[in-house]
């Protein structure tokens, strides 16, 4: 099996734990890190914030098993155990989210190995039109001054929120902490969309079609009016039409409307 090839036992349907766990272990900087128990000596046992050091043992010893000994497999019943107390609906051993379990899996490691064994208060001031890199580290130092801890290291980021007041036109741009980005798998569908092409100058060369095509549900209009073009051999600006029910059909009867308020009259 070699090093890190230790295969984990599922405790009732603990799948979702088991992935996460294996997916974590493959994060060779942090499984070092227990490899080597620098663990033993940052452990924060007074952070009421997390479970007070009892998943950082446990992950500890995991990592140990997966890694060290000669175990093929092994059943990580500590840490569903001591997560457990932290987290009430992984107490039991029903089917969960494997997503939710690695946030919490990271959160709390974060809390049981803090450097910072007293959280002092930090305000975070307004960006104030000044610069993201001035304001990013603004906000980065701040969390940093409650938060140190060899997750923040390898998993922590920041995401980049930008408001603007719809009565003031106030901008405020902030930089949240995030250590899990969740990224949506895009679904491909395809649909077949009738079109009404209409020129702009009617004659006798130039005349109404009626098309079909098939697309990407997910494409934008400008996207649709290339493939259009290029289906009609057509360079000149066009408007078009359709009665189509799908996302992009809704979206062209949108623009079709704009069309028809302003030359309906000589149509």
């Amino acid at each position: 099996s070699g090093l890190g090839g230790c295969v984990l036992t599922n405790l009732g349907n603990t799948c979702f734990m088991n992935s996460s766990l294996q997916w974590m272990s493959q994060t060779i900087e942090l499984t070092k890190y227990f490899w080597f128990r620098i663990h033993e000596g940052e452990i924060n046992h007074t952070n009421v914030l997390g479970s007070k050091g009892r998943v950082a043992e446990a992950y500890g010893e995991l990592m140990n098993d997966m890694w060290v000994g000669t175990k093929r497999k092994t059943a990580p019943f500590n840490v569903k155990k001591s997560i457990g107390t932290v987290v009430a609906q992984f107490r039991g051993y029903n089917q969960q989210d494997s997503h939710e379990f690695l946030h919490y899996l990271i959160d709390t490691l974060n809390e049981d190995l803090n450097r910072v064994k007293e959280k002092p208060y930090v305000e975070i001031p307004d960006s104030d039109g000044r610069d993201d890199s001035i304001v990013s580290k603004e906000q980065w130092d701040a969390f940093c001054k409650r938060n140190d801890s060899v997750m923040v290291d390898i998993f922590y980021g920041q995401l980049k929120s930008h408001l603007v007041c719809l009565e003031c036109d106030h901008v405020s741009n902030t930089f949240d902490p995030f250590s899990i980005l969740s990224v949506p798998v895009p679904v491909v569908k395809i649909i077949k969309l009738k079109v009404t092409f209409v020129p702009l100058d009617l004659g006798q060369q130039k005349s109404v079609k009626n098309i079909e095509i098939n697309i990407n549900d997910n494409l934008c209009l400008t996207e649709v009016e290339r493939i259009i073009q290029k289906e009609l051999g057509w360079e000149e600006e066009m408007l078009f039409y359709t009665y189509d029910s799908s996302k992009i059909g809704k979206r062209l009867k949108k623009a079709s409307y704009v069309w028809r308020e302003l030359v309906g009259q000589n149509l």
